[in-house]
């Protein structure tokens, strides 16, 4: 999979290893999929997670999750929530 991920980002011309990118993470196995191959192609990025308080304990954990993804992966963590 990581030879058609960077294959799509170099013919549409989306950005290169020097740029930073700032990953929008839900948590979800789409999000994960993606911090994982951009890990894997070696970008630097950071991981942006949007807690809108809506399903409780179980957004919490997604938060929670996401922040440990973070860590994992030795990036900066920023999350925003919302009432």
């Amino acid at each position: 999979m990581l030879p058609q991920f960077l294959s799509f980002i170099k013919q549409h011309q989306l950005f290169g290893k020097s740029d930073m990118l700032i990953l929008a993470v839900s948590g979800g196995a789409d999000s994960v999929a993606l911090t994982e191959l951009c890990a894997m192609a070696g970008f630097h990025f950071e991981i942006a997670h949007c807690n809108f308080q809506l399903r409780g304990l179980e957004s919490k954990r997604d938060e929670d999750f996401v922040s440990n993804l973070a860590t994992h992966y030795g990036v900066p963590f920023h999350c925003v929530r919302f009432d």
